[in-house]
């Protein structure tokens, strides 16, 4: 504890200084004239003291008289040395001189000769007020902590609303992990990517077409609406990622864009299964609101991709482009429903046990060569799963008598300009067999999509308005097998018909 002694009188001031000094807890500091204390106390422009920081200031009392310098004004307005506590030093101490000394706003009054008591005291009111001090100190430090703690939880509050609202409004519009990355980190806000190696899926329901011709668009959204939640929960559940719904498709990642794991192209054929094994629950929905029943196909396909921020600065898209994409696409448009087609690759990058059947291979736009493709119906693992209705060809009835029918084939989703005469071979609740004519200049390959119409159908025009599409899964020289993919009543009933006439 340091004490500042304050007067003109040097041998007074020496005498207090060692008394004081010698009672080992505090250290004098003796200011000889007001010039001498007003520097101390000025410092450096008031911040700091030239001299240590009193915990007493005792003042000789004729050196306030004898000038006209009023330090208490200055100890005051110094906030280093707000309440210090100040003593007047006496020659003799009368009721006056006490009375006098109190009125200008001494504390304590002693004689200029402290005596053992009142350097006792002294030591006792610098000791009172440095711990006083200290503990404003410690308060205030306090303060400033729980301030500042006060501080970082509303911004911590802030942030947390913050985030809570873009995952509600980004998550409405992008899956989780690609919330995560756009809320973490910076980079991942702005144009570019990366090549990844990645097992592609792609999902769409067989005809839906024609289905969304029939329903009203409050229900067609109700209908869309549970079949995407389905099949979205059970892609996140196997490490996938949804990129975008593409009308009553999607386009999904597994194992490069997020999550970077061996298993990639097993999750993404276990995920296959489970989603159609799915559509059990989601055809239960449409009988339950009288919807027509969904069928979906589903191609899974492996390789390289680019995975990033497509488009502009101003509008942009978190998505994966590249040649495997499109091969996963047109795998995709092989199926039929209730069907998984996997390429080669997709096969050979999975360590586990996979039930399939070779279906050929088929030419893809830009592709240098043929892509074979296997049809999925099981998958080992630490998880095994098994279609719950794998797809299985029925029992084919000839037809005796000559029934004709017309083959529009089918670009993507555009119906070709050109008919097919075909002759009705035999047929079932689910296929078509046809004898196709020799002179024919275009002719569906395997995999190809054709709309059929009964013989009186003479254009496309009349085509464009029929619910009866099919996909061409066998070919052979003079023939090939169809799957309906797609039937109106008027189908229905011309299946039935001929059906019912060669039963009975």
């Amino acid at each position: 504890m340091s004490v500042w002694l304050v007067g003109h009188q040097r041998a007074d001031m020496i005498a207090n200084q060692r008394r004081i000094n010698g009672a080992g807890s505090m250290q004098a500091v003796c200011l000889l004239t007001s010039r001498h204390l007003e520097r101390a106390i000025a410092g450096t422009g008031g911040e700091t003291l030239s001299a240590p920081v009193p915990s007493l200031v005792i003042f000789d009392v004729d050196l306030l008289e004898a000038e006209s310098y009023k330090p208490l004004d200055d100890l005051k307005e110094n906030p280093m040395l707000a309440g210090v506590p100040v003593f007047f030093a006496v020659s003799e101490r009368t009721e006056e001189t006490d009375e006098a000394c109190y009125a200008k706003g001494a504390v304590v009054v002693v004689h200029k000769q402290l005596s053992t008591a009142e350097l006792l005291r002294a030591e006792n009111t610098a000791y009172q007020f440095e711990n006083t001090r200290l503990y404003e100190q410690e308060l205030q430090t306090q303060a400033a902590e729980l301030k500042n703690a006060k501080e970082i939880y509303r911004l911590n509050t802030q942030l947390k609303m913050r985030n809570d609202l873009l995952y509600k409004v980004f998550g409405r519009y992008f899956s989780e992990d690609i919330v995560d990355v756009i809320l973490e980190d910076a980079a991942a806000v702005s144009l570019g990517g990366e090549k990844r190696h990645a097992t592609i899926l792609v999902a769409d329901l067989r005809g839906f077409t024609a289905i969304g011709e029939r329903l009203d668009p409050e229900e067609l959204s109700t209908l869309l609406n549970f079949y995407f939640s389905k099949m979205v929960d059970v892609i996140t559940a196997h490490h996938g990622t949804v990129i975008e719904f593409l009308g009553d498709g999607l386009l999904a990642v597994f194992g490069a864009l997020l999550h970077d794991t061996s298993a990639q192209a097993q999750d993404a054929l276990a995920c296959a299964i489970t989603m159609q094994n799915a559509m059990e629950e989601v055809n239960a929905f449409c009988r339950k609101k009288g919807f027509p029943h969904l069928n979906m196909g589903i191609g899974v396909h492996t390789g390289e991709v680019f995975v990033g921020n497509i488009g502009s600065e101003k509008l942009m898209r978190y998505n994966v482009v590249g040649s495997a994409v499109n091969i996963c696409s047109r795998i995709e448009s092989c199926t039929v429903g209730g069907q998984i087609l996997a390429s080669r690759e997709a096969l050979l990058s999975t360590d586990c046990e996979v039930s399939y059947a070779p279906m050929g291979e088929i030419m893809v736009k830009g592709a240098s060569h043929a892509i074979a493709v296997f049809e999925i119906t099981g998958i080992g693992g630490e998880e095994p799963c098994t279609l719950h209705k794998s797809f299985e060809e029925d029992d084919l009835s000839d037809i005796s008598e000559k029934v004709m029918v017309g083959l529009f084939p089918m670009d993507e989703k555009i119906i070709g300009p050109g008919r097919i005469m075909a002759r009705v071979q035999a047929i079932s609740e689910q296929r078509i067999k046809v004898k196709l004519p020799s002179d024919s200049d275009v002719m569906p390959i395997l995999y190809d999509n054709v709309v059929l119409v009964a013989s009186g159908e003479k254009n496309e025009e009349n085509a464009a308005g029929k619910g009866w599409y099919a996909k061409v899964i066998e070919r052979f020289p003079e023939s090939m097998v169809l799957h309906f993919t797609q039937m109106d009543d008027a189908a229905k009933e011309f299946v039935d018909t001929w059906l019912g006439k060669d039963k009975g």
